[in-house]
């Protein structure tokens, strides 16, 4: 719930970071956000074959976990999103993961978070680890943002499942 968050939440950032592989096929964890009506269908989504819509931008696509830091990120200005948006559902999928034989339980240092960009320094809302937590999982739906009234409630889902970015928007169609 936004509410007990600082009133002043506007701009987040959403942020997965892994390890790169040191044996077999590189994880690609991919990011995305799907953005849903008042009637819980599928409006959009943003991912690395859509990266934008209005106020929720992905920044890009890392293929290997190379790198320090958080390896991909969404971001998301509350102000800015598309009125007919109710809801983004964030998840977390590994590319492929079915083909390849992969599972969050295999990923090296896998996590997500929730980052308030309004502070200074930025704030840790929440985190997931997903290498702890997601166990033979492929996909994990992370949080949820859904309009009201007074502004943007969040929840955190933390629902773990097998499947791909195609798969969770079949849940909304």
């Amino acid at each position: 719930d936004l509410s007990k968050a600082p009133s002043t939440l506007q701009d987040i950032r959403v942020a997965a970071g892994w390890g790169v592989a040191t044996s077999g096929h590189p994880y690609d964890l991919d990011l995305c956000a799907i953005l849903l009506d008042h009637n819980g269908h599928r409006i959009d989504t943003v991912y690395f074959n859509n990266k934008r819509s209005n106020g929720i931008q992905l920044d890009h696509d890392n293929l290997t976990g190379a790198g320090d830091g958080d390896d991909e990120n969404i971001f998301m200005n509350f102000h800015k999103i598309n009125p007919n948006v109710a809801k983004v559902v964030i998840c977390v999928v590994i590319y492929d993961a079915n083909v390849r034989g992969q599972k969050f339980k295999n990923v090296r240092n896998a996590y997500v978070r929730l980052v308030d960009q309004s502070k200074r320094p930025e704030y840790e809302i929440c985190r997931f680890e997903l290498t702890e937590d997601g166990g033979d999982a492929t996909a994990v739906k992370f949080a949820e943002f859904t309009r009201t009234t007074s502004g943007w409630d969040y929840t955190t889902l933390g629902e773990y499942l097998k499947g791909s970015i195609s798969t969770i928007e079949r849940q909304y169609r």
